[in-house]
């Protein structure tokens, strides 16, 4: 009994293993800003693309389709200066964090961006997917050119990405521009991650087999 214990534990200890690491797939952040052709922009889009003034929210869409829909979302008031390929600036000092969701389409498999910090000042951003865990820290300087592109590995769609910045002062970010996107083929959607009930059931069911197999073992051998 405590081998078969101990065997279906394993088991067990191995399906959850995988559901907590099969589950999403790495960041990939690479110190450049790759033209996909997919501009995000903010004039002609078929969706109202304007923010309120003193909003965290702005709306834009994408060069190639009007009827895309790119939400970003700032912890501080932000706008959109300028048209076309615009910048996302700061109402006030500036912001920390901004969070990029993809409503039409529903995903993308890159993104990139430029941010630019105040002047005379440093820090670090690290970013973050709804498919990944957090990329580890990159160095942020004022000279306008601190350029980045977010991907998976596997490349896989991802549906949000967020950055978090950090430095000499706390709302270090003036703006963000030069954002791009591309939506691959819109899928393979993100990996699911099994619910606990779920994975209880399965769990059981490893149990349940390990269970028959002992049993018909036994008979065998009789």
């Amino acid at each position: 009994m405590q081998r078969f214990l101990t065997g279906a534990a394993l088991a067990v200890g191995v399906v959850l293993a995988g559901w907590a690491t099969g589950a999403k797939a790495n960041i990939v952040v690479t110190t450049d800003n790759i033209g996909t052709g997919n501009n995000v922009i903010f004039n002609g889009c078929t969706a109202d693309a304007d923010a309120t003034p003193g909003d965290f929210v702005v709306q834009g869409c994408l060069n190639t389709n009007k009827n895309a829909i790119i939400v970003f979302t700032a912890d501080q008031p932000i706008e959109v200066a300028g048209g076309g390929q615009a910048a996302i600036e700061a109402i006030g000092s500036g912001f920390s964090s901004l969070t990029i969701d993809f409503i039409v389409p529903s995903a993308a498999e890159l993104l990139a961006l430029n941010i630019d910090i105040a002047d005379g000042e440093s820090g670090s951003v690290t970013f973050d997917t709804d498919v990944t865990g957090p990329s580890a820290a990159f160095t942020l300087d004022d000279n306008g050119e601190n350029k980045f592109t977010v991907s998976t590995n596997p490349l896989i769609a991802f549906s949000q990405v967020s950055f978090t910045t950090s430095g000499s002062i706390n709302l270090l970010v003036v703006d963000v521009k030069q954002v791009r996107i591309d939506p691959g083929s819109t899928g393979p959607d993100p990996i699911p991650v099994p619910e606990p009930a779920s994975m209880a059931l399965f769990g059981l069911g490893l149990l349940g087999l390990a269970s028959a197999t002992r049993l018909r073992t036994r008979r065998a051998s009789r």
